[in-house]
Order: C-alpha cells, then structure tokens, then sequence
C-alpha cells in the first residue's frame, strides 16, 4: 500500500537541475540564465519513488478533450493539456500548460515532443499535488520568487504589478477604470517617484553600511 500524503510529502526525491530563461527585449528570443537552474523531479524518478513506497499499480495518460485532441485552448490562445494519474485505483487529474522550460509555446510552432514532455511534468505535478511526493520542490521553488520579488526595487515591482494588471484586464484603459481616476500620465509620474525613492533607499542603505564599518 501506497504511503500517506503526509509521509510522501518527506521523502527525499532525486534532484535534477532545469536550466531557467529570460526574454532578451532587444532581441525578442528567450535566453538561458546562466547560475538560475532549478531543481526538478523527472518522471523516471517520480515513477521509480512511488514504487519505493508502496505504490502497486501506476498510470498515466492524456486525457483528449470533446472532439478526441489532445490540446486545450483558453480564451488567451494558451494551449494546455489534460493528464490522469491512477495509483492503485485512485484516480486524479490536472490541466497542465504546453511550455518549453518556462516558455511559453505557440501553436504553429508546437512540435510532438512539446506535448510528450508536457504529460511527463504534468505526471510528475498531480503526483506531488495529489499524494505529496516532490511537493517540497514547489514550495521551495515559491520560497524563491518570493525572494526574487522582495529584492527587486519599488520602481521594478509597482511596474511589473501595474503590467499584470493591464494584461489581466485586457488593455490600459480597461485597467484604469478600476482606479478612481488615475490617469496613465499619473501611473508614469508614479513610477518615476519610485525609481527616486530607490536612489535615495540606496544612498542611505550604503551611508549606514559605511558607519558600521568604521565603528
């Protein structure tokens, strides 16, 4: 018999390291960041563990969707797909994006292997979601943007909210509606005071690192 979730939840996976990208604005194409891998569950060993500790029977499939394809499309042209995971009769799913590492993957450019590698973490995520085990590398993952946001300046973070926000809504008048009367003008006046308030955050920061050291 399987063990419980909250046993699963412990048990130490083997780590493989998954390199990370960023979109280069310049050039428009997505590049490796050299020293930001993260640490993942590869199925093999995800299948492997799950034997290890109790599990007696297990599968995985896609699931096709009304017309028999193996591809969901949101209203946002994201393109996903739907995985059972079965262990000894209990039977769970997820919907799990089409992505390569963290990119996302556009239709006319989706290759077989794309939809291949997608069921493969799709496995690997309902297990850790469902009965516990690798769970831990998603929390340690959500410890570290956690981190990464807190180390971005104000200016940095009131952009990247007030982008979410547009994109969320659909465009930028759509998202103004929803602040009382801020106008666009006001958000950039905003985001300047706050590339201002980094400056001097900064200057002070490094005035009182100076006055420990000489004490």
């Amino acid at each position: 018999m399987i063990k419980k979730f909250n046993e699963l939840i412990d048990v130490d996976v083997p780590i493989t390291k998954k390199p990370t990208f960023k979109l280069n604005k310049a050039t428009r194409e997505f590049e490796e960041v050299k020293g930001k891998e993260i640490d993942t569950l590869t199925w093999v060993d995800c299948l492997t563990c799950l034997y290890e500790n109790g599990a007696e029977k297990v599968i995985f499939e896609n699931v096709p969707n009304e017309k028999g394809e193996l591809l969901y499309k949101d209203e946002n042209d994201a393109i996903s797909i739907k995985v059972y995971v079965e262990i000894d009769g209990d039977r769970r799913e997820i919907v799990y994006p089409v992505i390569d590492g963290n990119k996302d993957v556009k239709l006319e450019n989706l290759k077989q292997s794309d939809i291949y590698n997608a069921k493969q973490r799709a496995f690997v995520k309902c297990v850790a979601v469902n009965w516990g085990l690798g769970l831990k590398l998603w929390k340690k993952e959500d410890l570290d943007k956690t981190e990464k946001d807190e180390e971005k300046s104000l200016a940095e973070q009131f952009r990247t909210l007030v982008n979410t926000a547009v994109k969320k809504c659909g465009s930028i008048p759509e998202m103004l509606k929803h602040l009382n009367g801020v106008s666009e003008k006001k958000i950039k006046e905003l985001i300047e005071e706050a590339k201002t308030i980094d400056g001097i955050t900064k200057t002070l920061i490094k005035v009182l690192e100076d006055d420990k050291k000489s004490k």
